[in-house]
């Protein structure tokens, strides 16, 4: 299907289920992509790119997988609304967006995971209002580099892990936990370029678990406000 340029949203599809979405649809140059809810919904190899506005993807539900879609220079390119269980984004591009990938939530993320995507070149790779409260969610090999604000901003997350193939050099500044607990980083490089900005910046986390953590090369390197937990072969 041909859907470029249109002004409002490419696709918009409610109460969709076991439904596939795939790249040779033709998304570019939409005010907005693809708004999807419903469940086991899988959108694949699409192109739903932006100039600089607009979301690329909406999801609005649970059990929506999104596989190597490709949603650049969007003011957000993937945007999970509500609160939702098992989404995966999965080889996406949000690259050089304002947000790569928005949990507003409005309620509980299950079991999110994110991984193999591309958030490099924003001002948030990755990021969550405060009312999203993610539960065993996972962040892995995800490239978050040379992003203007923070690379990854979460609130409220609990039992989640981000690990070492993460990568977050040359952001402004890399990680920031609000909330939540049961929170594991693991060999993740958090430095900086010329003393500034913050490697990690944390408030209020229980049972935070930082273990071969290097955050060189910043004004703060590791930071710690109401928190407990552990600090192990960090530099």
């Amino acid at each position: 299907n041909d859907c470029r340029n249109c002004a409002q949203w490419g696709m918009s599809l409610g109460s969709l289920f076991d439904t596939d979405i795939g790249g040779d649809n033709l998304l570019t140059g939409c005010g907005n992509g693809i708004d999807v809810d419903g469940g086991g919904v899988c959108v694949h190899d699409a192109d739903v790119s932006g100039a600089g506005a607009g979301e690329g993807v909406q999801v609005g539900s649970s059990s929506i997988n999104l596989e190597r879609v490709k949603a650049q220079q969007r003011t957000t390119g993937i945007h999970y609304t509500w609160g939702q269980q098992g989404n995966q984004a999965v080889a996406c591009d949000c690259s050089n967006s304002q947000r790569g990938i928005y949990f507003e939530g409005l309620g509980d993320i299950n079991g999110a995971v994110i991984s193999g995507c591309n958030c490099s070149g924003c001002q948030y790779g990755i990021q969550s209002s405060q009312y999203a409260h993610g539960h065993s969610c996972t962040f892995g090999n995800n490239d978050i580099r040379n992003c203007s604000a923070w690379g990854v901003r979460l609130s409220g997350f609990t039992d989640t892990q981000v690990g070492a193939d993460n990568l977050f050099t040359a952001c402004a500044n890399a990680l920031y936990l609000a909330g939540g607990q049961n929170v594991t980083l693991t060999g993740l490089d958090l430095s900086g370029l010329g003393q500034a900005g913050a490697g990690l910046s944390s408030n209020g986390v229980s049972g935070l678990t930082v273990n071969g953590v290097t955050a060189k090369g910043r004004a703060t390197g590791l930071s710690f406000d109401t928190v407990s937990g552990t600090v192990s072969n960090s530099d």
